[in-house]
C-alpha cells in the first residue's frame, strides 16, 4: 500500500519540474512569439529593408529570461514576382512600416527565432502606438532647426543645422540608444521623400553628449535635392524635420522648417543676331560680407541668420572695447575672437581649420556660419565653414 503514493507523486513531481524548465528556458531556433518592443534604432537601407534594434517589453505570456535585452529584428517582406516585391501583398504592406519607425515607436507582432545568424523576422508588424504624443523637451533644452535660406532654385544644395541649445543653469546629458545622435527628413505634402540616416550605418552601443549651460551643440548636413531614391525632386513647398535621437524626455523631440524650391522659368527660343565677341568668363557669385558691428547694432534682426563675415584671428581674448566681446567667452574656453575693420565677436567651433592662437594670430579668414544668442543675450557666431582668406579667393 505504501509504494502507491510514490507511483502517484514522483511522475507528478517529475511534470512539473519538466513545464518550468521549459517556460525559463532560452528561445529556440523557429519559434515564434507575440511580442510588444520599443524601438531601439533604424537603420534604413535600400527600400523597404530595414534593420531594427529593439527592446522586448516584458508580459505576462512571456517568462522573464526568455528574450534577450536587445535583439536585432528585420520586417517579413515577401517576393512574389521573381526578386520583386509587390505591395499589395499583405505582408509587404505591413513589413514596409518598419523602413519609416522612428527610436521610441513601440511596436507588436510575431517576433521568429533565427534558425542562423543572429537577426529575428517579425511578421504581422503593428504600430501599438499609432498617435503617440510627443514628449515635450526638457525646460532646459531649446531645439531649433534652421536652413541657410528659405527659397532655393533647383538642384541648389541645402544646407540644414539642428542646434540643441541648454538653455538652464546646470549641464545636460543627453543619453543616444546608438551611434546615431539625431536625424533629419525632409516631407511633401505629409508624404516623406528624403531620410538623412537612410542607408547609414550606425553602432548599437548606448553613447552620451553633454552641454554646458548657455552651450548650444549643433548638427549640420546637407540636403543636395533628391528623394531616397537620388531622383532630383520636383518644385514646390517642402517641410525639413530635424530631432534628436535621444532616451527619456527627449526622445522624439524635433523641429521643423519650411522651405521652397523653384523652378527655373522656361526659356523662349532665341532669335536670330549677329554673332558678337564672346564676352569675358564672369566670376562665381560670393554670398555677400556683413560687417560685425551691423550684427551688434541690430542683433536682433541677425539672431538665426546665415552670414559670411572676413577678419583676422584675434585668438582667445577679447576687448572689451567691442559691444560683442564684453564678458568673455559666452559658450567654452575654445572661443575665438573673429574682429575685422568695425569691430569683433566672439565665434564658437573652428570649420576644421583648427587655428594655433600663438602661430596663427592675425591670419586673414573668411567664415560662414549662423548668428546665435545664449539665454542671457550674448551675441556670438556658431561657426559652419572657416578658410583662410588668400585659399576663399
Amino acid at each position: 500500500m505504501w509504494l502507491r503514493p510514490l507511483r502517484i507523486g514522483i511522475p507528478l513531481l517529475l511534470a512539473c519540474q519538466l513545464a518550468h524548465a521549459q517556460a525559463t528556458k532560452p528561445a529556440q531556433k523557429g519559434l515564434a512569439l507575440t511580442v510588444r518592443a520599443r524601438v531601439v534604432s533604424v537603420q534604413r537601407e535600400a527600400y523597404p529593408e530595414a534593420l531594427l534594434v529593439l527592446e522586448p517589453m516584458g508580459t505576462e505570456s512571456i517568462p522573464k529570461g526568455t528574450l534577450p535585452e536587445r535583439i536585432l529584428a528585420r520586417a517579413y517582406l515577401l517576393r512574389t514576382q521573381g526578386r520583386v516585391r509587390v505591395f499589395t501583398v499583405p505582408d509587404n504592406i505591413t513589413g514596409a512600416q518598419a523602413y519609416y519607425l522612428l527610436p521610441g515607436d513601440v511596436v507588436q507582432g510575431s517576433l521568429v527565432s533565427p534558425k542562423g545568424g543572429k537577426v529575428w523576422t517579425l511578421r504581422d508588424l503593428k504600430r501599438a502606438n499609432l498617435s503617440p504624443p510627443r514628449p515635450k523637451a526638457a525646460s532646459s533644452v531649446r531645439l531649433e532647426l534652421s536652413t541657410d535660406a528659405t527659397e532655393y532654385s533647383t538642384g541648389t544644395p541645402i544646407r540644414l543645422l539642428l542646434a540643441v541649445t541648454n538653455v538652464g543653469r546646470d549641464a545636460v546629458t543627453l543619453s543616444h540608444p546608438s551611434g546615431q545622435h539625431y536625424d533629419f527628413s525632409v516631407r511633401a505634402q505629409g508624404r516623406e521623400v528624403w531620410r538623412w540616416s537612410a542607408g547609414r550605418a550606425f553602432t548599437t552601443a548606448l553613447s552620451t553628449t553633454q552641454i554646458a549651460p548657455g552651450e548650444t551643440v549643433t548638427f549640420s548636413e546637407v540636403w543636395g535635392q533628391r528623394d531616397s531614391s537620388g531622383e532630383p525632386v520636383q518644385p514646390g513647398t517642402y517641410e525639413v524635420q530635424g530631432w534628436l535621437n535621444a532616451t527619456g524626455q527627449l526622445a522624439l523631440t524635433q523641429s521643423s522648417a519650411e522651405i521652397q524650391i523653384r523652378g527655373a522659368k522656361a526659356s523662349t527660343p532665341p532669335r536670330a543676331t549677329r554673332p558678337r565677341a564672346p564676352a569675358p568668363a564672369a566670376q562665381a557669385p560670393t554670398s555677400p560680407v556683413t560687417n560685425i558691428d551691423d550684427i551688434a547694432a541690430r542683433s536682433r534682426t541677425f539672431t538665426n541668420r546665415v552670414v559670411t563675415l572676413e577678419g583676422s584671428f584675434q585668438g582667445q581674448e577679447g576687448s572689451s572695447r567691442d559691444p560683442l566681446l564684453r564678458g568673455g567667452q559666452p559658450l567654452s574656453r575654445k572661443d575665438w575672437v573673429l574682429e575685422d575693420a568695425s569691430g569683433g565677436i566672439w565665434a564658437n567651433g573652428d570649420g576644421g581649420l583648427m587655428m594655433d592662437p600663438t602661430r596663427d594670430l592675425g591670419m586673414r579668414l573668411r567664415v560662414e556660419g549662423i548668428v546665435r544668442r545664449t539665454a542671457t543675450g550674448r551675441v556670438y557666431l556658431k561657426v559652419w565653414e572657416v578658410h583662410r582668406l588668400a585659399d576663399a579667393q
